[in-house]
């Protein structure tokens, strides 16, 4: 007996909504966002549709972390989303305003508040100075670049300082960080080699959907995989120390976002400072050169730890901006570990001591030019 068409689509169409039903209702229960920390769990961080998240405006919440150096600290978000007091918009007349600009490290992540290297500047500089922190976990260049002119510039900062750190050299290549777990923007190089800003409005993977959730995360990762190839989507940012990973221009995004950067101050009379801040593998450069070697897969002759310091540094010198590179003040340190968590890849309060003290002297110099 022939089948009636329109029941057999009908059937079709009735066994695919099934199996959506199935899968959606599978990945609630089976499929968790992060084996690690989630900022978008723990309910401290909120899409945005130009910069990929922010904080909540306006949350305050206690939040414990699992590392057992790690402080459990009080987070307060202000109304531009970022861990930091309330500015207003107008500068107090005679007092010099810096703005941060950073990932993690600048956010102070691991340690509390008071600690971390932006609040001891802003003690340490005194009223004279007023240090603001728009630091967020994972920016990378890219990110911090939109930052300065979605959030900083109506603050009208004498300086800003970029807080560059190496994994910013992969994340600008990207369209999500954490394995497409949080999605943000991306710019790339048009015909004419400029600047053109992609993926944005960022698009959301925290509908109520946990189907469209994984699918948009793993469409991202596939993407970062078949744009940078299997070794590098495995190897991580580390790939940054590979002299191939410069050589096959890996780095132009990064550098070419800097000089960005240099001009958008400079058009505006803001004077632009540049710190690299340096991971513990960096600052063990000697013993942790050849485990990484063996690690990575890349041949010890092709591994250079410093290879970020000087792209950064190279680029400073051709923006005429200045750079401060805190690898050879963490490396001179007896036991360079003791300045980072232990469970942890993130300074401890005496890291953000040690980098307070430099910067705070940097600005300063930054100031007398």
């Amino acid at each position: 007996m022939k089948q009636n068409p329109s029941k057999a689509v009908l059937s079709i169409l009735l066994g695919i909504l099934l199996g959506l039903v199935f899968a959606e209702t599978g990945l609630r229960v089976l499929w968790g966002e992060s084996l690690r920390f989630n900022f978008f769990r723990e309910g401290i961080c909120q899409r945005h549709s130009v910069l990929g998240w922010v904080g909540k405006p306006g949350q305050e919440l206690n939040v414990q972390f699992d590392p057992v150096d790690m402080a459990d600290a009080r987070i307060r978000i202000n109304q531009d989303g970022f861990q930091d007091q309330e500015h207003s918009a107008e500068p107090q007349p005679g007092v010099k305003r810096v703005a941060f600009l950073g990932d993690s490290f600048t956010m102070g992540y691991g340690v509390l508040e008071e600690e971390r290297f932006t609040d001891r500047i802003q003690r340490s500089l005194g009223p004279d100075w007023e240090v603001l922190n728009f630091g967020m976990w994972g920016y990378s260049t890219d990110q911090s670049l939109l930052s300065l002119r979605e959030k900083v510039l109506r603050y009208q900062p004498d300086y800003v300082i970029l807080c560059f750190f190496s994994n910013d050299i992969l994340g600008n290549l990207l369209s999500a960080q954490e394995n497409g777990l949080y999605l943000k923007p991306r710019f790339a190089f048009s015909k004419g080699n400029e600047l053109v800003l992609k993926n944005v409005p960022v698009p959301s993977n925290r509908t109520p959907s946990a189907l469209w959730n994984l699918g948009l995360s793993r469409w991202h990762a596939l993407g970062t995989r078949l744009r940078l190839g299997k070794k590098v989507f495995e190897r991580g940012w580390m790939s940054c120390f590979d002299l191939d990973f410069l050589e096959t221009g890996h780095y132009d995004m990064t550098l070419r976002l800097l000089q960005e950067m240099a001009q958008n101050t400079r058009a505006l009379g803001i004077r632009l400072g540049i710190v690299v801040i340096p991971s513990l593998e960096q600052a063990l450069e000697e013993p942790t050169k050849a485990l990484l070697s063996l690690q990575l897969d890349i041949p010890a002759s092709r591994l250079a730890l410093s290879l970020p310091s000087r792209a950064v540094l190279s680029a400073g010198e051709a923006t005429q901006t200045p750079v401060l590179d805190l690898l050879p003040f963490f490396q001179a340190q007896r036991n360079p570990q003791d300045l980072y968590l232990r469970e942890d890849p993130h300074w401890n309060a005496r890291g953000h001591g040690l980098a307070a003290g430099q910067i705070s002297a940097f600005l300063l110099q930054i100031s007398e030019l």
